[in-house]
């Protein structure tokens, strides 16, 4: 029995299906399969009833489940603590507008003073797992939940509706999905809603257009007038697992990343509310 086999079986277990346990692991449906025929072959067990309407965990499969998780935990921790030289890569993740708007164009100095450290940015939050060791660091918008992660207030950011002189209508995206979402679909009330566009980009060449209201971060709304002095007000996270704050490195990158960020909010408008991590 490998990791290779165990993996899949746990991804199964709680997608409850061949296509989901794939989505999980970016990976065929038919790998999944293949790979718990090997699972069961090892063991000689049965774990999943084959059916019509999908692959059904057996009894055996339950009692393994603790077990296979206590694996998945402690191999996971180890592929987290591997990361403690001095020198090596570190995995930073964090929002794309904030990462190609603040976080890219100030990294030289970072890069610069850790020569040793090659900087890994993955502007994709939702593809990035800090328990299972995918990414050394997380900037986040908003708090982090999860079992041993440390979480450090960098900065607030602030979110204001932006519009031209004279615009009426918004300029939505989906509708209640997020926070930003629902606060701006309560702020327009009666307004009629012009254009609905999940791309920041397009919101913002929009709004420069004439076409109507956004909101949008004030770190990237530029020159654009905001209409009004509401705002939303959220908390940017520095956010590492407790494996990784052990580690030198990573230790080192996540206390300049923080600096860098909390200069740059300094700057902006002395509202900074660093603190350590915890």
């Amino acid at each position: 029995m490998n990791w290779d086999d165990l993996q899949p079986f746990l991804a199964l277990l709680r997608a409850g299906s061949l296509s989901g346990a794939a989505r999980a692991l970016g990976c065929e449906h038919a790998t999944i399969a293949r790979r718990i025929d090997r699972l069961e072959a090892d063991l000689g067990q049965r774990l999943f009833d084959r059916l019509p309407r999908g692959w059904r965990p057996t009894p055996e499969a339950q009692a393994l489940a603790p077990q296979a998780e206590a694996v998945e935990a402690a191999f996971f921790a180890l592929r987290r603590q591997a990361a403690g030289g001095e020198a090596g890569p570190v995995r930073i993740s964090a929002p794309p507008l904030f990462a190609a708007e603040v976080l890219v164009p100030r990294l030289g100095p970072l890069i610069a003073a850790h020569p040793g450290v090659q900087i890994a940015l993955e502007a994709d939050p939702g593809r990035a797992d800090l328990g299972r060791g995918e990414i050394d660091l997380a900037l986040r918008i908003g708090p982090v939940e999860g079992a041993s992660l440390r979480l450090r207030k960098l900065c607030p950011l602030d979110y204001r509706p932006y519009g031209l002189p004279g615009a009426e209508g918004v300029i939505l995206t989906d509708p209640a999905r997020t926070e930003p979402q629902r606060w701006i679909t309560e702020w327009a009330g009666a307004r009629a809603v012009v254009l609905n566009t999940a791309d920041s980009s397009v919101m913002r060449a929009a709004v420069h257009a004439g076409l109507g209201i956004a909101l949008l971060p004030a770190f990237y709304a530029g020159d654009l007038p905001p209409v009004g002095d509401d705002r939303l007000t959220r908390t940017l996270y520095l956010t590492l697992h407790e494996d990784k704050a052990r580690a030198p490195r990573v230790r080192r990158i996540a206390d300049a990343l923080a600096a860098l960020i909390t200069d740059w909010a300094r700057a902006q408008d002395a509202r900074t509310i660093s603190g350590p991590i915890t």
